[in-house]
């Protein structure tokens, strides 16, 4: 009688390696979360001081919070290095960054790894579609001629630190053909970081993406104190503008709902770690764009996805009324107060509306 033949599980999988391009907070603590998993994890940072000093100390140079780096994890700055024999690329820099990193480095861009987008945020193009890092990333790759690259999202609610101390965190990888990552989500997944499998790609980042907005105007009312009972109301408000907006921006509705829109939302809305939270309440006590953008600490990436929001909004003719007001504040037309204010009287309508 012949045995039964049985697929490998993930552990009896041959050496794989890990590149992770970005070492702010998320990257390197997608680097410590991962590293158990591989026996080498590349971990590319921009500057070369900081990629040297990262390799000598283990220690991030501005990250004080950030746990010793494990063995297996290489910082440089080649990022030919890094690439080199990965299996699996996460891609976790800042939003604004990727049009000069692609234009710079599209020809060291490999196509056998799977790519996992980690960056949250979306830009306005100039034909008035919104794009995001997911899109640049899978258009340079076609044009290098590597058009069965795999790029898919890994998003979710995840502050940085939490994820870099080993704390539970779910999170949802998605792609259009999510059946054929289950072996991957499957190795990636450990007792403390589980992968989720999700088939849209377009709702997952949308809804990483818009909860920035959300949270900038969550801070607003942080600062004036509103209470639970109106930050309550508030997230069920902005959990249905941000499932207008994606569904017609060709999301599936039910993947608002799930870990991606309605967690990613609650965690950033609440959290004390959130960083466009903190924009908005630094806002709403009266520091400037450019002064509470620094003392937040980081990369705001709500800031400039809100002016994408609310220009697809006026085009797909949708209510966007956070986004807009959202976007009025940081470009300078109103203040925080005569957001909240405006909020505050919103004509009732249907709540489905």
């Amino acid at each position: 009688m012949t045995e039964p033949h049985h697929a490998p599980e993930p552990s009896e999988r041959p050496p794989q390696k890990l590149a992770v391009l970005g070492g702010g907070a998320f990257g390197t603590s997608l680097a410590c979360a991962f590293a158990q998993r591989f026996p080498e994890v590349g971990l590319w940072l921009h500057e070369p001081e900081a990629a040297a000093h990262l390799a000598a100390s283990r220690r991030h140079p501005t990250l004080s919070w950030m746990p010793r780096l494990g063995a297996s994890i290489k910082p440089s700055a080649d990022l030919s290095a890094v690439l080199s024999g990965a299996t699996y690329v996460i891609c976790a820099l800042p939003t604004d960054v990727y049009g000069s990193f692609l234009a710079t480095h599209a020809n060291l861009l490999p196509a056998a790894p799977l790519y996992l987008m980690a960056s949250k945020g979306a830009r306005l193009g100039a034909d008035g579609a919104v794009e995001t890092p997911r899109r640049w990333l899978a258009a340079t790759l076609a044009k290098a001629g590597h058009r069965e690259a795999r790029v898919a999202l890994l998003s979710g609610p995840s502050f940085a630190r939490e994820v870099a101390e080993g704390r539970f965190t779910a999170l949802v990888l998605a792609h259009e053909a999510s059946e054929r990552l289950l072996d991957d989500a499957t190795f990636l997944s450990g007792p403390k970081l589980r992968l989720y499998l999700n088939d849209d790609p377009v709702g997952v980042e949308l809804g990483g993406a818009l909860k920035n907005v959300m949270a900038i105007a969550a801070g607003f009312m942080d600062a004036r104190d509103f209470g639970e009972n109106a930050k309550a109301a508030f997230i069920a408000r902005a959990l249905a503008e941000m499932t207008r907006l994606a569904e017609g921006l060709g999301a599936k509705r039910d993947t608002l709902a799930g870990l991606s829109g309605l967690g990613d939302l609650l965690l950033t809305c609440h959290g004390a770690q959130s960083r466009n939270r903190t924009f908005g309440e630094h806002l709403g006590r009266g520091l400037s764009v450019t002064a509470a953008r620094a003392a937040a600490g980081g990369v705001v990436e709500g800031e400039k996805t809100a002016a994408a929001a609310y220009a697809a909004a006026e085009r797909l003719g949708a209510r966007a009324f956070i986004a807009e007001h959202v976007h009025k504040v940081v470009s300078g037309h109103i203040s925080p107060s005569v957001a909240l204010e405006n909020l505050s009287e919103w004509s009732p309508v249907s709540e489905h509306l």
